[in-house]
């Protein structure tokens, strides 16, 4: 006498980020058969949060299909619920949690680089999560940078090295290059320096043109002056260039 089971066997296949899959609900009894012909109208709810399902939610006659596009790399659960709850007809329906499934990252396309208080976000429309302090001028700050598919989901696996540069402080010293991290999909931390007090912005590039597409554009900053140090003195037809140079000892 097996009376633990759930209605359905089998394991769930893995998914894809930004692959579309079909999801079926059924309306069914206390012993999980069909019920043909019980209807109610219910949504379709993904712990995904920037997934997309449709419909969001319809009309149910016995059976019906869900499209579902995740996002999101990692594990993902959908569940089935009312959408009036007590329903607008008919009898109360008990929702029901899917099995987990698992999402892997779509193929690597990109480079993403995030900034000191800053961490990757998958699936999310910008990739990263948080807003970047102000940096002082001649004080290295540390970033990362991360192999990333077209919905921003780190892609471990995928070896590549990177060069940071500094396209709106000219006087900035040389990032080196530094190597993605193939377990976690990702850099360790590496230290950026900037030497002109501004609005800054950095990119990231591909230094083995291994065919993975550019961060044109990180998170915009500012770069604060750094303690007074001494006086400048101006000529008649000089001007100052700030970040240019060292003061000397």
């Amino acid at each position: 006498d097996n009376t633990a089971g759930n209605g359905r066997t089998g394991t769930p296949t893995q998914w894809k980020a930004g692959a579309s899959s079909q999801v079926v609900v059924d309306i069914t009894d206390a012993f999980w058969n069909l019920t043909p012909g019980a209807s109610q109208e219910i949504r379709l709810i993904s712990d995904d949060p920037f997934s997309t399902v449709s419909p969001s939610s319809q009309v149910i006659v016995g059976s019906a299909t869900f499209v579902v596009t995740p996002r999101r790399a990692g594990n993902m659960s959908l569940r089935a619920e009312m959408v009036n709850d007590p329903p607008l007809w008919g009898l109360p329906i008990n929702m029901d949690q899917a099995n987990t499934v698992n999402v892997a990252p779509g193929d690597p396309s990109r480079l993403l680089l995030v900034m000191p208080n800053e961490d990757f976000n998958q699936g999310s429309p910008t990739g990263k999560v948080g807003v970047t302090p102000s940096q002082t001028a001649g004080v290295s700050f540390p970033v990362r940078v991360g192999v990333v598919d077209a919905f921003f989901n780190l892609c471990p696996g995928r070896p590549a090295d990177v060069k940071v540069k500094t396209p709106t402080d000219l006087y900035a010293p040389s990032v080196a290059v530094a190597a993605i991290n193939p377990a976690s999909g990702y850099t360790d931390p590496f230290n950026v320096n900037l030497h002109r007090a501004a609005t800054h912005y950095l990119t990231a590039t591909d230094f083995g043109n291994s065919g993975l597409s550019d961060d044109p554009k990180a998170s915009t900053f500012t770069v604060v002056p750094a303690h007074a140090r001494g006086l400048q003195l101006l000529m008649p037809g000089e001007t100052a260039v700030p970040g240019s140079g060292n003061y000397p000892n």
